[in-house]
């Protein structure tokens, strides 16, 4: 049993030095790679002593079992040295005067050490075979595990089944064999435990013994292999393909040869060529922090190329939602494209359109594009349009935007087409104030008689005039210092919900604000004022703030004057029982009364 454990161990340690030492070693000559031989042991030559099929220790054995005559433990190992005696792993007794060894011994020198076997009971142990019948009166059992324990008794596979059965020793190397040609096909990874004493103690180094185990291990040459060797190495075309997209030259196609390719990617990642050597087929890195670093560079850019597949997916499924998008735009607006540009009508009203439905990425477009074809649309509308035409649109469309909650408002009896308002043109009989005012101040765009409430609640007759630039309040058309006022000084103006003509322009500064009813006859002129005044406000590039209060909320006014709460005041309004159309102030009661 000793000697059969021990040849397991030869043959572990053969398949060891062939894994680690010898087939590295050979590989680096095969390539042409300068290389220094290290020298070792290489236990070849006894497991060969062992399992050889001649001249071997376990063949010398079966030749003995199974001649015929007397046989004895004592008659093969006499045969045995007269074969293979000469030996230089095997020692042998010679003559009965050798009191090296017993006369029924011999010692094989192992990679281990030597160890001496007697030779009693070899015999006996060799041919303790099985017989067929009861082999195959086993495999017939139906228990399971107890037939899987005797596959030999299965008839499909006697083949020879008239020859001799094998030896115990010839099976055991038989079943060495398979093992070793079993272990060659994986990749196997080699922890070596090195036995610090005998006495199981803690602690404690017994130097012999380490340097004992060391040296029958061959871990010395293992290490000066791999110290003196390459800890990678890669046939061209499989690290080419590996590492192809590391270089700009080499991905996504090379033209050249793979030797070359390889060499460029080491050029673009700037490894100089004292760190890798070039065999005939093979690539071979001698330091592992060049592998590393490749592996760490490809893993980045592998990093870098799913990240540009992953905004191509993207680009294509927000390309494919928009394109699908602007056709169904294209489908709604087909008739358009019909149309001709000659007339005056073109496409549907903005309100008419249907809108393809767009999703969360196409909302701000979809929002944009709808804009820009109702500019386009009104443009196309108003374009042909009278100058006179459009400004009166722009007027009746601020109009609408300013006072659709402020009661009585109506498009059509807002007054915004003309420029003087309701018995005007009876307060300036020939036009004479007009054009002088005009040649003094400029072009009016708008004018209206009107009330204004001074801050100790007393009303004035005056005439309103606009020009594109300021508000003045005339007396009979004649403009004092501090009644007037450009429209960038005017902060806001605020009227109030209901349908009285009084409207309140409040000043930059506190205190400065001016109360006017524009509502004096019976057609309230606050629609049109405070429109003409917003466009031309805009249009000198002021943007006038326009409060249309709601209903039951006070109007406070500041025209005391004084900034702060102080000097606040509250008009108050009153429905005309008589409803009489128009607003007027009450001096009695000191409040407005309109219907």
């Amino acid at each position: 049993e000793q000697f059969c454990i021990n040849y397991c161990n030869e043959k572990l340690q053969q398949l060891f030095i062939e894994l680690t030492l010898k087939t590295e070693q050979d590989e680096y000559v095969a390539e042409g790679i300068k290389w220094e031989p290290i020298e070792y042991f290489n236990n070849k030559v006894i497991c060969e002593l062992i399992d050889a099929k001649r001249k071997g220790i376990v063949a010398t054995l079966d030749e003995e079992s199974i001649r015929p005559g007397d046989k004895s433990d004592e008659k093969w190992l006499e045969n045995m040295s007269k074969t293979i005696g000469k030996h230089d792993h095997l020692v042998v007794a010679n003559g009965p005067r050798d009191k090296v060894l017993p006369r029924n011994a011999f010692m094989l020198k192992h990679y281990a050490g030597d160890v001496t076997y007697t030779v009693d009971g070899f015999m006996d142990k060799n041919t303790d075979t099985l017989f067929k019948d009861l082999g195959q009166l086993m495999f017939e059992s139906k228990n399971a595990v107890l037939k899987s324990c005797f596959p030999e008794g299965d008839k499909k596979t006697w083949k020879g089944a008239a020859k001799r059965p094998k030896t115990a020793g010839r099976m055991f190397v038989e079943s060495m064999d398979t093992m070793i040609a079993l272990l060659n096909t994986k990749v196997p990874s080699y922890v070596r435990c090195i036995k610090p004493n005998h006495t199981r103690s803690v602690h404690k180094i017994e130097p012999d013994l380490m340097k004992h185990q060391v040296q029958y291990l061959g871990l010395v040459e293992n290490v000066r292999v791999r110290r003196a060797g390459y800890c990678f190495r890669e046939t061209y075309k499989d690290f080419l393909w590996r590492y192809r997209i590391l270089s700009d030259k080499t991905y996504p196609k090379w033209p050249g040869s793979d030797k070359a390719g390889c060499i460029e990617i080491f050029n673009a990642l700037g490894i100089r060529n004292t760190n890798y050597e070039l065999g005939k087929t093979k690539i071979f890195v001698k330091h592992p922090h060049i592998v590393f670093r490749i592996e760490e560079e490809r893993d980045d850019k592998l990093d870098e190329i799913a990240t540009k597949l992953q905004l191509a997916w993207r680009h294509h499924l927000v390309a494919k939602s928009i394109f699908g998008w602007f056709d169904g735009i294209r489908k709604s607006f087909k008739p358009v494209l019909t149309l001709d540009g000659r007339k005056p009508v073109y496409g549907f009203a903005p309100g008419k359109v249907k809108w393809p439905k767009a999703n969360t990425q196409l909302k701000t477009s979809a929002a944009f594009l709808k804009k820009v074809y109702g500019g386009w649309w009104a443009s196309k509308m108003v374009g042909p349009l009278p100058e006179k035409k459009k400004l009166l649109m722009r007027l009746q469309f601020s109009g609408h935007n300013l006072f659709a909650k402020k009661a009585g408002f109506a498009i059509k009896t807002s007054k915004m087409g003309t420029i003087n308002h309701c018995g005007v043109d009876l307060l300036d009989p020939g036009g004479a104030g007009a054009l002088a005012f005009a040649t003094e101040f400029g072009k009016i765009v708008f004018a209206c008689p009107a009330v204004k409430i001074s801050k100790h609640r007393k009303p004035s007759d005056r005439i309103v005039v606009m020009t594109a630039k300021a508000v003045y309040r005339t007396d009979k058309w004649k403009v004092k210092t501090g009644r007037y006022g450009s429209l960038s000084d005017i902060a806001s103006v605020t009227v109030t919900g209901e349908a009285d003509g009084v409207v309140v322009l409040h000043g930059q500064e506190e205190g400065s604000d001016v109360v006017l009813n524009v509502g004096t006859t019976d057609c309230n002129l606050v629609y049109a004022f405070v429109a003409h005044m917003v466009l031309n406000a805009k249009n000198g590039g002021h943007t006038l703030k326009v409060t249309v209060l709601p209903k039951g909320k006070p109007l406070m006014v500041n025209n005391s004057g004084k900034p702060g709460p102080k000097g606040e005041k509250e008009l108050r309004f009153m429905k005309d029982p008589a409803e009489v159309r128009g607003t007027r102030w009450k001096p009695g009661s000191k409040s407005f009364e309109y219907f």
